[in-house]
């Protein structure tokens, strides 16, 4: 495809209005409807990498997260971002969205520009060809615990790999790069973790006062913690007010 980024809607219905939002919000003239899931996968296969795919879950319904899935397998969706539109969510709606590989979700009936923000934070960089992080639209606090010490941070960007974490002061916890350390965030009434690796630490100056971005890559995860990941992530992915 000749154009920097491309699109596909998964939808059975006859609204075109994300298709007009795709074209004048973010200047996507290259968007291909599907009604169904098989004719999504056939169009897939015969692009080389498709920017970003839309999925109404009112219209996959139980095929949804196997969709996802067999869109992987392809191999033509390496760089690809999966954005998930539904009527409704639950938490463990969103775990299993989260461990399908989805990288944004919206309630609809969507607001246009919400849709439009969050569609522009996943879309990967133009000059880049490098996996792109979730960049946030909303800060997402969380607790850094080192050694039985433990500072307050805010997540700035996640994906499946890892995430950077902005936080004043990092170095009162002694750590270093390579060091684990344990990311924990309260989501609804679980207090969830998971165990990273510190790759990278930065001094932000975009900041009034001391501080530091530190970037994590998540360590390989085993039955349990992987379950924690997807709830992680799963908050990231849950609807919340601006």
């Amino acid at each position: 495809m000749s154009e920097p980024f491309s699109a596909v809607i998964v939808d059975d219905s006859n609204d075109k209005n994300l298709i007009r939002l795709l074209k004048t919000g973010l200047g996507i003239s290259n968007v291909k409807k599907c009604a169904t899931t098989i004719e999504a996968l056939a169009l897939i296969q015969g692009n080389a990498n498709i920017s970003i795919i839309f999925i109404d879950y009112e219209t996959t319904l139980a095929r949804t997260f196997a969709f996802v899935k067999e869109a992987k397998e392809t191999g033509k969706c390496k760089d690809t971002r999966f954005f998930l539109m539904a009527n409704e969510s639950s938490q463990t709606f969103l775990a299993e969205a989260s461990q399908s590989g989805i990288s944004a979700f919206i309630l609809k009936p969507y607001n246009d520009k919400k849709l439009l923000n969050k569609a522009k934070k996943i879309l990967p960089p133009i000059t880049s060809k490098k996996p792109n992080r979730l960049n946030l639209l909303d800060s997402i606090e969380a607790r850094l615990r080192y050694k039985n010490k433990e500072i307050i941070g805010t997540i700035e960007n996640i994906n499946d790999k890892g995430c950077s974490i902005n936080t004043v002061k990092f170095g009162r916890m002694g750590a270093e790069v390579y060091d684990t350390i344990t990311i924990r965030i309260d989501f609804e009434k679980e207090k969830l973790g998971v165990n990273a690796e510190i790759i990278k630490i930065e001094q932000d100056l975009s900041k009034d006062t001391k501080a530091v971005t530190t970037t994590f890559k998540f360590k390989k995860p085993n039955e349990e913690n992987a379950m924690q990941f997807a709830k992680f992530w799963a908050h990231i992915l849950k609807e919340r007010g601006s």
